[in-house]
Protein backbone atom coordinates (compact mmCIF):
# COMPACT_ATOMS: atom_id res chain seq x y z
CA UNK A 1 0.00 0.00 0.00
CA UNK A 2 2.83 2.36 0.83
CA UNK A 3 4.38 1.72 -2.56
CA UNK A 4 1.04 2.33 -4.27
CA UNK A 5 0.57 5.60 -2.38
CA UNK A 6 4.09 6.70 -3.27
CA UNK A 7 3.51 5.81 -6.91
CA UNK A 8 0.24 7.73 -7.08
CA UNK A 9 1.92 10.74 -5.50
CA UNK A 10 4.60 10.64 -8.18
CA UNK A 11 1.93 10.46 -10.89
CA UNK A 12 0.04 13.44 -9.46
CA UNK A 13 3.24 15.49 -9.17
CA UNK A 14 4.23 14.54 -12.70
CA UNK A 15 0.87 15.53 -14.18
CA UNK A 16 0.82 18.77 -12.16
CA UNK A 17 4.27 19.71 -13.45
CA UNK A 18 3.31 19.02 -17.04
CA UNK A 19 0.20 21.17 -16.79
CA UNK A 20 1.73 24.06 -14.90
CA UNK A 21 4.99 24.31 -16.77
CA UNK A 22 3.81 23.51 -20.24
CA UNK A 23 2.17 26.74 -21.31
CA UNK A 24 0.53 25.47 -24.46
CA UNK A 25 -1.28 22.76 -22.50
CA UNK A 26 -2.30 25.28 -19.87
CA UNK A 27 -3.56 27.60 -22.60
CA UNK A 28 -5.61 24.81 -24.16
CA UNK A 29 -7.19 23.91 -20.80
CA UNK A 30 -7.99 27.58 -20.23
CA UNK A 31 -9.65 27.93 -23.64
CA UNK A 32 -11.54 24.63 -23.40
CA UNK A 33 -12.56 24.59 -19.74
CA UNK A 34 -12.05 28.25 -18.74
CA UNK A 35 -9.59 27.29 -15.97
CA UNK A 36 -6.14 28.85 -15.85
CA UNK A 37 -4.00 26.58 -13.69
CA UNK A 38 -0.95 28.84 -13.88
CA UNK A 39 -2.93 31.88 -12.75
CA UNK A 40 -4.59 29.85 -9.98
CA UNK A 41 -1.39 28.55 -8.40
CA UNK A 42 0.96 31.33 -9.51
CA UNK A 43 -1.01 34.62 -9.36
CA UNK A 44 2.12 36.62 -10.11
CA UNK A 45 2.19 35.09 -13.58
CA UNK A 46 0.68 38.18 -15.10
CA UNK A 47 -1.29 38.33 -18.32
CA UNK A 48 -0.44 40.08 -21.57
CA UNK A 49 -3.38 42.46 -21.51
CA UNK A 50 -1.18 45.42 -20.61
CA UNK A 51 0.94 45.09 -23.73
CA UNK A 52 -2.23 44.69 -25.78
CA UNK A 53 -3.59 47.94 -24.40
CA UNK A 54 -0.34 49.70 -25.21
CA UNK A 55 -0.39 48.31 -28.74
CA UNK A 56 -3.93 49.51 -29.27
CA UNK A 57 -3.09 52.97 -28.01
CA UNK A 58 -0.22 53.32 -30.46
CA UNK A 59 -2.47 52.36 -33.38
CA UNK A 60 -5.12 54.85 -32.36
CA UNK A 61 -2.68 57.66 -32.96
CA UNK A 62 -2.36 56.91 -36.67
CA UNK A 63 -5.12 58.38 -38.84
CA UNK A 64 -6.29 56.27 -41.76
CA UNK A 65 -6.47 57.59 -45.31
CA UNK A 66 -9.85 57.40 -47.06
CA UNK A 67 -10.22 54.43 -49.36
CA UNK A 68 -12.91 52.33 -50.99
CA UNK A 69 -14.86 50.26 -50.11
CA UNK A 70 -17.02 52.43 -47.95
CA UNK A 71 -20.42 52.23 -46.27
CA UNK A 72 -23.29 54.35 -47.51
CA UNK A 73 -26.86 54.01 -46.25
CA UNK A 74 -26.15 50.54 -44.89
CA UNK A 75 -24.66 49.35 -48.17
CA UNK A 76 -21.04 48.44 -48.82
CA UNK A 77 -19.95 50.25 -51.96
CA UNK A 78 -17.09 48.31 -53.50
CA UNK A 79 -15.26 47.41 -56.67
CA UNK A 80 -14.75 44.08 -58.41
CA UNK A 81 -11.72 42.19 -57.09
CA UNK A 82 -12.22 43.58 -53.60
CA UNK A 83 -10.34 41.40 -51.13
CA UNK A 84 -12.09 39.86 -48.11
CA UNK A 85 -10.45 38.32 -45.04
CA UNK A 86 -12.62 36.08 -42.85
CA UNK A 87 -11.60 35.71 -39.20
CA UNK A 88 -13.23 34.19 -36.13
CA UNK A 89 -14.13 30.85 -34.60
CA UNK A 90 -15.90 27.71 -35.84
CA UNK A 91 -19.15 29.67 -36.34
CA UNK A 92 -17.29 31.84 -38.87
CA UNK A 93 -15.95 28.67 -40.46
CA UNK A 94 -19.55 27.57 -40.91
CA UNK A 95 -20.57 30.80 -42.61
CA UNK A 96 -17.51 30.58 -44.84
CA UNK A 97 -18.80 27.36 -46.40
CA UNK A 98 -21.45 29.44 -48.14
CA UNK A 99 -19.90 32.91 -48.13
CA UNK A 100 -16.55 32.10 -49.75
CA UNK A 101 -17.92 30.55 -52.99
CA UNK A 102 -20.61 33.23 -53.25
CA UNK A 103 -18.05 36.03 -53.00
CA UNK A 104 -15.83 34.35 -55.57
CA UNK A 105 -18.78 34.16 -57.95
CA UNK A 106 -19.02 37.93 -57.60
CA UNK A 107 -15.38 38.20 -58.73
CA UNK A 108 -14.10 38.95 -55.24
CA UNK A 109 -10.89 37.72 -53.63
CA UNK A 110 -11.40 35.80 -50.39
CA UNK A 111 -9.10 34.44 -47.71
CA UNK A 112 -10.58 32.46 -44.83
CA UNK A 113 -8.39 32.00 -41.73
CA UNK A 114 -11.15 31.37 -39.18
CA UNK A 115 -10.04 28.85 -36.57
CA UNK A 116 -12.17 26.67 -34.33
CA UNK A 117 -12.10 26.97 -30.52
CA UNK A 118 -10.69 30.50 -30.68
CA UNK A 119 -11.93 33.80 -29.29
CA UNK A 120 -10.81 37.06 -27.76
CA UNK A 121 -10.77 36.07 -24.09
CA UNK A 122 -7.78 33.73 -23.98
CA UNK A 123 -5.13 35.31 -26.16
CA UNK A 124 -2.44 32.97 -24.82
CA UNK A 125 -4.21 30.15 -26.69
CA UNK A 126 -4.78 32.16 -29.86
CA UNK A 127 -4.33 35.89 -30.29
CA UNK A 128 -6.67 37.21 -32.96
CA UNK A 129 -5.59 40.89 -32.72
CA UNK A 130 -1.98 39.81 -33.21
CA UNK A 131 -2.85 37.34 -35.98
CA UNK A 132 -4.90 39.94 -37.83
CA UNK A 133 -2.13 42.50 -37.65
CA UNK A 134 0.33 39.94 -39.02
CA UNK A 135 -2.01 39.11 -41.89
CA UNK A 136 -2.56 42.76 -42.75
CA UNK A 137 1.16 43.46 -42.73
CA UNK A 138 1.74 40.55 -45.07
CA UNK A 139 -1.08 41.26 -47.53
CA UNK A 140 -3.57 44.03 -48.24
CA UNK A 141 -7.25 43.32 -47.53
CA UNK A 142 -10.19 45.64 -48.15
CA UNK A 143 -12.84 44.08 -45.91
CA UNK A 144 -12.43 42.09 -42.67
CA UNK A 145 -15.40 39.84 -41.86
CA UNK A 146 -15.71 38.74 -38.24
CA UNK A 147 -17.83 36.33 -36.25
CA UNK A 148 -16.42 35.51 -32.84
CA UNK A 149 -17.51 35.30 -29.21
CA UNK A 150 -19.11 31.91 -28.47
CA UNK A 151 -15.94 30.81 -26.67
CA UNK A 152 -15.52 34.06 -24.79
CA UNK A 153 -18.00 34.91 -21.97
CA UNK A 154 -16.00 33.35 -19.15
CA UNK A 155 -13.57 34.28 -16.40
CA UNK A 156 -10.22 35.66 -17.49
CA UNK A 157 -7.22 34.37 -15.57
CA UNK A 158 -8.08 33.51 -12.01
CA UNK A 159 -10.64 36.04 -10.90
CA UNK A 160 -11.50 38.53 -13.61
CA UNK A 161 -15.16 37.60 -13.88
CA UNK A 162 -17.39 38.04 -16.90
CA UNK A 163 -19.17 41.43 -17.12
CA UNK A 164 -17.09 43.02 -14.37
CA UNK A 165 -15.56 46.40 -15.09
CA UNK A 166 -12.08 44.91 -15.46
CA UNK A 167 -13.32 42.13 -17.75
CA UNK A 168 -15.19 44.65 -19.86
CA UNK A 169 -12.09 46.86 -20.21
CA UNK A 170 -9.87 43.95 -21.25
CA UNK A 171 -12.36 42.56 -23.73
CA UNK A 172 -13.21 45.94 -25.24
CA UNK A 173 -9.52 46.55 -25.69
CA UNK A 174 -9.28 43.43 -27.82
CA UNK A 175 -12.26 44.45 -29.94
CA UNK A 176 -10.65 47.83 -30.42
CA UNK A 177 -7.34 46.23 -31.34
CA UNK A 178 -9.05 44.49 -34.26
CA UNK A 179 -10.86 47.64 -35.34
CA UNK A 180 -7.76 49.79 -35.06
CA UNK A 181 -5.63 47.34 -37.03
CA UNK A 182 -8.24 47.35 -39.78
CA UNK A 183 -8.40 51.15 -39.69
CA UNK A 184 -4.64 51.50 -39.83
CA UNK A 185 -4.50 49.22 -42.87
CA UNK A 186 -7.49 51.01 -44.46
CA UNK A 187 -9.82 48.03 -44.30
CA UNK A 188 -13.54 48.02 -43.60
CA UNK A 189 -14.90 45.71 -40.88
CA UNK A 190 -18.13 43.72 -41.13
CA UNK A 191 -18.88 42.14 -37.75
CA UNK A 192 -21.61 39.52 -37.36
CA UNK A 193 -23.83 39.42 -34.29
CA UNK A 194 -23.41 36.03 -32.58
CA UNK A 195 -26.79 34.27 -32.78
CA UNK A 196 -28.25 32.90 -29.58
CA UNK A 197 -27.53 29.21 -28.99
CA UNK A 198 -29.36 26.23 -27.52
CA UNK A 199 -27.23 26.15 -24.35
CA UNK A 200 -29.12 28.47 -22.01
CA UNK A 201 -26.13 29.51 -19.89
CA UNK A 202 -24.04 30.47 -22.92
CA UNK A 203 -26.99 31.99 -24.74
CA UNK A 204 -27.81 34.26 -21.79
CA UNK A 205 -24.31 35.73 -21.97
CA UNK A 206 -24.15 36.40 -25.69
CA UNK A 207 -26.33 39.56 -25.78
CA UNK A 208 -23.80 41.32 -23.57
CA UNK A 209 -20.96 40.44 -25.96
CA UNK A 210 -23.05 41.49 -28.93
CA UNK A 211 -23.72 44.85 -27.31
CA UNK A 212 -19.97 45.41 -26.98
CA UNK A 213 -19.39 44.45 -30.61
CA UNK A 214 -22.20 46.65 -31.91
CA UNK A 215 -21.21 49.66 -29.84
CA UNK A 216 -17.55 49.54 -30.88
CA UNK A 217 -18.13 48.55 -34.50
CA UNK A 218 -20.77 51.17 -35.25
CA UNK A 219 -18.93 53.95 -33.40
CA UNK A 220 -15.95 53.29 -35.67
CA UNK A 221 -18.14 53.61 -38.79
CA UNK A 222 -17.99 49.94 -39.63
CA UNK A 223 -20.89 47.56 -40.25
CA UNK A 224 -22.55 45.39 -37.60
CA UNK A 225 -24.76 42.66 -39.08
CA UNK A 226 -27.66 41.63 -36.87
CA UNK A 227 -28.57 37.95 -37.04
CA UNK A 228 -30.90 37.28 -34.12
CA UNK A 229 -33.87 38.73 -35.93
CA UNK A 230 -33.73 35.50 -37.96
CA UNK A 231 -31.96 33.03 -35.65
CA UNK A 232 -33.61 34.10 -32.41
CA UNK A 233 -36.84 36.01 -33.13
CA UNK A 234 -38.49 37.35 -29.99
CA UNK A 235 -35.20 36.73 -28.18
CA UNK A 236 -35.55 32.95 -28.25
CA UNK A 237 -33.25 30.43 -29.92
CA UNK A 238 -34.80 28.51 -32.79
CA UNK A 239 -33.41 25.53 -34.69
CA UNK A 240 -35.85 25.78 -37.62
CA UNK A 241 -37.23 28.68 -39.59
CA UNK A 242 -40.81 28.37 -40.76
CA UNK A 243 -41.22 29.94 -44.18
CA UNK A 244 -44.02 29.52 -46.72
CA UNK A 245 -45.27 26.18 -45.41
CA UNK A 246 -41.77 24.73 -45.19
CA UNK A 247 -39.32 24.28 -42.37
CA UNK A 248 -35.72 25.35 -42.92
CA UNK A 249 -33.08 23.85 -40.62
CA UNK A 250 -30.81 26.57 -39.26
CA UNK A 251 -28.64 24.92 -36.61
CA UNK A 252 -26.64 21.73 -36.23
CA UNK A 253 -27.45 19.19 -33.53
CA UNK A 254 -25.16 20.89 -31.02
CA UNK A 255 -27.41 23.94 -31.07
CA UNK A 256 -24.47 26.23 -31.82
CA UNK A 257 -23.16 25.71 -35.33
CA UNK A 258 -25.05 26.17 -38.57
CA UNK A 259 -26.51 23.86 -41.15
CA UNK A 260 -25.79 24.64 -44.79
CA UNK A 261 -29.13 26.43 -44.97
CA UNK A 262 -28.27 28.45 -41.89
CA UNK A 263 -24.85 29.33 -43.27
CA UNK A 264 -26.42 30.41 -46.57
CA UNK A 265 -28.84 32.74 -44.78
CA UNK A 266 -25.98 34.30 -42.84
CA UNK A 267 -23.89 34.68 -45.98
CA UNK A 268 -26.81 36.38 -47.71
CA UNK A 269 -27.07 38.91 -44.88
CA UNK A 270 -23.70 40.21 -46.00
CA UNK A 271 -24.13 39.66 -49.74
CA UNK A 272 -27.35 41.70 -49.86
CA UNK A 273 -25.41 44.65 -48.43
CA UNK A 274 -22.93 44.68 -51.32
CA UNK A 275 -23.30 47.25 -54.06
CA UNK A 276 -20.69 46.45 -56.68
CA UNK A 277 -19.81 49.36 -58.92
CA UNK A 278 -20.24 48.92 -62.67
CA UNK A 279 -17.10 49.54 -64.67
CA UNK A 280 -18.08 53.02 -65.87
CA UNK A 281 -19.07 54.15 -62.35
CA UNK A 282 -15.91 52.58 -61.03
CA UNK A 283 -13.81 54.78 -63.31
CA UNK A 284 -15.72 57.90 -62.23
CA UNK A 285 -15.32 56.90 -58.63
CA UNK A 286 -11.58 56.42 -59.06
CA UNK A 287 -11.37 59.99 -60.37
CA UNK A 288 -13.48 61.36 -57.55
CA UNK A 289 -11.51 59.39 -55.00
CA UNK A 290 -8.23 60.66 -56.41
CA UNK A 291 -9.40 64.27 -56.23
CA UNK A 292 -10.61 63.72 -52.72
CA UNK A 293 -7.32 62.20 -51.63
CA UNK A 294 -5.37 65.08 -53.17
CA UNK A 295 -7.48 67.53 -51.23
CA UNK A 296 -6.95 65.63 -48.04
CA UNK A 297 -3.21 65.35 -48.63
CA UNK A 298 -3.07 69.09 -48.02
CA UNK A 299 -4.29 68.51 -44.50
CA UNK A 300 -1.85 67.95 -41.68
CA UNK A 301 -2.44 65.18 -39.15
CA UNK A 302 -3.46 66.40 -35.69
CA UNK A 303 -0.56 67.04 -33.36
CA UNK A 304 -0.49 64.64 -30.41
Amino acid sequence: MRFLGFFLTLVVVFVFNIITFHKSLNNYIEQKYHINILATFFPSNSSNEISLTQETQSLQDIPPAPKYPHIKDGKIILKPQTSFLLIGDSMMQGIAISLVPQLKKLNMQVSNIAKQSTGLTYTNFFNWPKKLEEELQEREFDIIVVMIGANDPWTIKRNIYFKTEEWNAIYTDKIQSILQSAKYHQALVVWYEVPLVKNKKLSARLPYLNSLYQQNVESSNNLFLQTNQIFAPDGNYIAFLQEENKSISLRANDGIHFTRSGAKILANLLLERLEILPDEEEDDLELDSSLSNNDKNDLQPPQQ
